[in-house]
């Protein structure tokens, strides 16, 4: 039979997967590092913080559209 783990033990382990792919990728940017195209995305960490930031506002403009766009729960029954 398959192991279940219990959803708090998941939320746990997709947490510290999340975490150790963020260092391993902050990590690969000390090794490799490239040139600075615009002068501002040279420091240390600039894709990592663009990409979170774009992601939270994906989170963010996603949810706008769902109070916008949504229906009520007797959307259906009327």
């Amino acid at each position: 039979p398959p192991v279940t783990h219990p959803p708090a033990a998941r939320r746990r382990l997709a947490l510290r997967l999340t975490a150790g792919l963020c260092l391993a990728s902050l990590g690969a940017g000390l090794l490799t590092h490239g040139p600075a195209h615009f002068g501002f995305d040279g420091f240390f960490g600039f894709h990592a913080l663009v990409g979170f930031l774009a992601c939270a506002a994906l989170v963010l403009v996603a949810g706008l559209a769902g109070v916008l766009l949504g229906r009520g729960e007797d959307f259906y029954d009327r």
